[in-house]
């Protein structure tokens, strides 16, 4: 046990957690400003200035801030990573990863009540039926 911790903390609990909820919160935060706030700041006309290459980066590294926000929001729900790409639905992801974090100790509960099989006989492998 650390010496500077306080003796009631817990390590797998809010603090592994809490890092996660941050950069969720702030990709997310920074996605939406990338994305939509920086184009409407530019209100010229994009063909003619030739900022097209500009705001297609800024749209993709929207998207990649999105995403990987969405997938810190996931860890920080206790879930898969991989629940994170649903951001790439864009607004309803992050809906879909509150939903299943809402739903998971119902399937980890139902996960504990199956019977474990693995030691289970199943016959004889060289019998023809």
């Amino acid at each position: 046990m650390n010496p500077y911790e306080p003796p009631h903390s817990d390590p797998s609990g809010w603090r592994k957690r809490g890092i996660h909820g941050g950069m969720a919160a702030v990709l997310l935060l920074g996605a939406m400003i990338i994305r939509f706030g920086i184009p409407l700041f530019m209100q010229t006309s994009y063909a003619e200035s030739g900022m097209q290459p500009l705001l297609l980066l800024l749209s993709l590294i929207g998207a990649i801030a999105w995403l990987w926000g969405c997938c810190h929001l996931a860890l920080h729900f206790g879930l898969s990573m991989a629940w994170g790409f649903f951001g790439l639905l864009f607004l309803v992801g992050p809906f879909v990863i509150f939903w299943a974090a809402h739903q998971k100790p119902k399937w980890d509960m139902a996960a504990a009540r199956r019977p474990q099989r693995k030691n289970e006989y199943r016959g004889d492998p060289d019998s023809l039926y």
